[in-house]
């Protein structure tokens, strides 16, 4: 499964937990999660590489969700479970 296919996917996994994903040009941020009132927002770089706007929707995904009770297809949830190990590894060195 390639990259875009993959960031498709977690695109779609946060618009289906309410999560609404703003495209922009967003210059020296590196975009991420934010809330206003009520609502998740996802800015996503629109000029970034998918590598990188995939990083940015992986840690939006292990903050918001809880990944052991949505169905995932075996790629995506192998990328996010990288993720949340790097994460756990990254804690742990910084206790």
């Amino acid at each position: 499964m390639d990259t875009y296919k993959i960031l498709d996917d977690l695109i779609a996994l946060l618009d289906s937990h309410g999560v609404k994903i703003r495209m922009e040009a967003l210059d020296e941020s590196p975009g991420g999660l934010c809330r206003l009132h009520e609502t998740n927002i996802l800015f996503l770089d629109k000029n970034a590489g998918a590598d990188h706007q995939l990083q940015v929707c992986a840690n939006a995904i292990l903050k918001l969700i809880d990944i052991g009770t949505v169905y995932l297809k075996p790629e995506v949830r192998q990328l996010l479970e990288s993720f949340q190990n790097k994460a756990g590894e990254t804690m742990r060195t910084t206790l």
